[in-house]
């Protein structure tokens, strides 16, 4: 009993005591942003390349996303977490896009020469696995393919109607939406350990990134600093409409 009574004490008390405010998750949430889509790249210092989340990206196709939120009285991370069809690569993949005071940078390395970002890439369906039930030399599905696999696991086309794989990554999402999102484990490879989850938002109302309007001038990430800095998922209450539908954005079109 002593030792609930303790644990709540300590809880209560850690959010009372928050070692950062709202204006430091605005702060570096317009930092990352102002970096992503600056050619530039004036937040070097921290990253060789810097992402935020970008529902109009013309090399990636966007079938869903989501937001997760982390925080305790030290440390804060928001992760953007999309499924998405790479066109250049030809692949689908969930993207996970992390902003906080306490990420560890996603570091590859190519031609023996290593980088650094805030995205990590987690393949779900492998290109050869798209070449084996497309149409050859193309991106229609064969009508007589029977499944795709989906990180492993088969997923049924028949009856599927699907044609292009724009078509195919919305289908794939709808019927199993639990295998296009990335897992707990997966996502806090670049978290502390000990980190508590706090909430994930799966329906947000976005503004285009081409708008330029700031993160910390926006309701959905003002509400989500309130949320990190008292530790209160309640403080979700927001006025705009949800609009990250995939059907409400153009996206993969280059």
């Amino acid at each position: 009993m002593k030792w609930i009574i303790l644990s709540i004490f300590l809880t209560f008390n850690s959010k009372c005591n928050m070692s950062y405010t709202t204006d430091d998750v605005l702060n570096e949430l317009d930092s990352i942003f102002i970096a992503s889509v600056n050619s530039l790249n004036l937040n070097k210092k921290k990253y060789d390349y810097t992402f935020f989340l970008n529902l109009e990206h013309g090399y990636s196709f966007n079938a869903a996303s989501k937001i997760h939120l982390y925080g305790d009285s030290r440390n804060w991370a928001v992760v953007f977490e999309t499924f998405t069809y790479q066109n250049r690569g030809g692949y689908f993949a969930t993207e996970l896009v992390y902003i906080g005071n306490c990420i560890t940078p996603i570091i590859e390395t190519f031609a023996e020469e290593s980088t650094t970002s805030n995205m990590k890439v987690v393949i779900m369906v492998e290109s050869s696995e798209l070449e084996r039930i497309s149409v050859e030399n193309s991106e229609t599905v064969d009508p007589n393919a029977e499944y795709i696999l989906v990180n492993g696991v088969k997923v049924s086309l028949k009856n599927s109607d699907v044609q292009g794989y724009e078509d195919l990554i919305c289908y794939i999402h709808a019927m199993n939406p639990s295998l296009t999102w990335t897992t707990e484990n997966e996502i806090r490879t670049q978290l502390p350990l000990d980190i508590p989850k706090l909430m994930e938002i799966n329906q947000f109302h976005y503004i285009s990134n081409y708008d330029s309007i700031l993160p910390s001038k926006q309701e959905l990430y003002k509400l989500i600093s309130e949320i990190l800095v008292q530790g209160k998922p309640s403080l979700w209450n927001p006025v705009q409409k949800p609009n990250n539908d995939s059907n409400n954005w153009e996206s993969g079109f280059l």
